[in-house]
């Protein structure tokens, strides 16, 4: 008996059935599917479909929380591109000694990488990133927006007196990529941290099992640690700030726009550098009281909310269409509502820095900020028993904040100025907008405060005013009845990373964040 003659032809992949080829497709590396649908169309009809992206995602272990947004089928795809990207790219840092700089063309899929806690995270560095942010120099105020005075006149250079809807020559598409970029370099900043805090915590538990002989070697450690992490120059002090006047007749919508992306870029680069300085002020006793007892850390990616997305419903879609545009401000669904900021106790810190690039008698403003905590140890309040209840105030001076909403017509008591300038402008709240929260009174290490925001719900923008425990005005207004303040509201913007604020006085700043975000509490003394 002769044998069945074999067939002149060997089947090709494209003759299989599609369900065969997804199975298929789903055992391969996730860049051998991108090739297998270039070899034809009839492939790539057949391979490319959402189960099969689903399955790189839902069995990948570089997405250890998912996606946000999963019932989008075209989702999946653009999360699997954004990995290989990433796996690109992790392999050309290996390869190039690690000096590889983010391309601005990365924006389109590394921001929502870092929101999903992709490992990417813990191979970004602040150097790679810092050019996609704002580039910051003694000059910046005038380099980023045209030498221009307020609109009464003054010297916008003069102490206390932030310039008002200025010029700037960047477009807003290149303002939101510096963006995109500042919240890269923001959340670099916080890996760092929490890599450092990692590392001192493993040290620690190992020098507890050396004998005394090895004390020496554990104190080099310590001190190369800091040296690594401490900036060369502080550069808190050099980020520009200004104020957004939106009933101004000369501010068009686009400008509006630019401005109000403008101001979150600014934020969160100031925050970018706030955590490395302040993390180094507590390491280094340099703070507004000699103790560190009760002091809350900086937030690191080990301690924020994680994964972000929790915090960003809206989260683009890596290289969708507008994905750098609309990232900017995609967290603010979620972040700006009466309930974010009544949920929970919050902390912060004021950072009492130098003026951006101006030269005093003796030149440039030298020594370290000074940073003064929420909290901590404030000795005037703490001795006089004003942390308890009292006889002098109703009310007791807390060592956190607490925010409660409040209607936009209910007054503060006494008398106050001001046109409302320090969020955006506007102080009512006609179109349903904007929300008012106030807080407790509480107490930082060198004074007390009671904050009043104003928040604008679409543009994340706010309206601070602040006042002492005796009512007295630090910006505007009044508090408790009690003093009168002068000066107009000052501008702070709500970012993934809080509320950062810019003040008056010398050129100062405000965090404040979620308490369960900090990276540590320091201990009782």
């Amino acid at each position: 008996m002769t044998a069945a003659p074999l067939p002149t032809t060997i089947p090709s992949l494209s003759t299989l059935p599609s369900e065969i080829l997804q199975q298929i497709s789903t055992y391969l590396p996730s860049s051998s599917v991108i090739s297998l649908l270039l070899v034809n169309q009839s492939l790539k009809r057949a391979v490319d479909h959402w189960s099969v992206w689903r399955s790189f995602i839902t069995n990948n272990p570089r997405f250890p929380n998912g996606i946000p947004r999963s019932a989008g089928e075209e989702s999946w795809k653009r999360y699997v591109l954004a990995d290989i990207k990433a796996r690109r790219w992790e392999e050309s840092k290996r390869s190039g000694g690690g000096k590889l700089k983010v391309d601005v063309q990365d924006l389109r899929w590394l921001p929502m990488l870092l929101v999903v806690e992709h490992p990417v995270l813990k191979t970004l560095t602040p150097e790679m990133v810092i050019h996609l942010a704002i580039q910051i120099s003694p000059s910046s105020q005038t380099a980023l927006f045209e030498k221009s005075p307020s609109e009464d006149g003054a010297d916008q250079k003069q102490r206390l007196i932030f310039p008002l809807n200025p010029n700037t020559a960047l477009s807003l598409p290149e303002w939101q990529n510096k963006l995109a970029g500042s919240f890269c370099l923001a959340i670099a900043h916080m890996s760092a941290l929490a890599t450092q805090k990692q590392e001192q915590a493993q040290r620690q538990l190992q020098t507890e099992d050396r004998d005394e002989n090895d004390n020496d070697n554990t104190g080099e450690s310590s001190d190369t640690d800091t040296e690594a992490f401490n900036p060369h120059t502080p550069q808190l002090c050099k980020v520009p700030w200004f104020n957004i006047h939106t009933t101004s007749p000369s501010l068009s919508p686009a400008n509006r726009q630019k401005l109000i992306t403008a101001l979150h870029a600014l934020s969160q680069t100031a925050i970018a550098h706030f955590s490395t300085e302040f993390s180094l002020a507590i390491s280094e006793y340099h703070l507004a009281s000699t103790s560190i007892s009760h002091v809350s850390h900086p937030p690191t990616t080990s301690t924020l909310t994680l994964p972000l997305s929790h915090l960003f419903p809206h989260l683009p879609d890596p290289f969708s269409t507008d994905c750098v545009e609309d990232f900017g401000a995609c967290h603010l669904k979620g972040m700006a509502t009466p309930d974010f900021f009544e949920q929970g106790e919050w902390t912060g810190a004021f950072a009492y820095t130098g003026l951006w690039g101006v030269r005093t008698e003796g030149g440039l403003r030298g020594g370290r900020d000074i940073f003064d905590c929420v909290g901590g140890v404030n000795r005037m309040v703490q001795l006089s028993g004003f942390d308890k209840p009292n006889e002098r105030y109703e009310f007791v001076i807390e060592p956190v904040i607490r925010f409660r909403r409040v209607e936009n017509n209910e007054g503060v008591g006494g008398e106050g100025e001001g046109d409302g300038r320090g969020g955006d402008g506007e102080r009512g709240d006609e179109d349903g907008d904007v929300f008012v929260v106030r807080s407790n009174c509480f107490y930082s290490q060198m004074g007390t405060h009671v904050l009043e925001l104003r928040v604008r719900r679409s543009t994340g923008l706010i309206g601070v005013r602040e006042w002492n425990a005796e009512g007295v005005g630090k910006g505007d207004g009044n508090g408790h009845g009690k003093g009168k303040g002068s000066g107009s509201a000052r501008g702070a913007v709500l970012t993934p990373f809080g509320v950062v604020s810019a003040m008056g006085v010398e050129t100062s700043w405000m965090w404040l964040w979620k308490k369960e975000w900090s990276g540590a509490v320091e201990g009782v003394e």
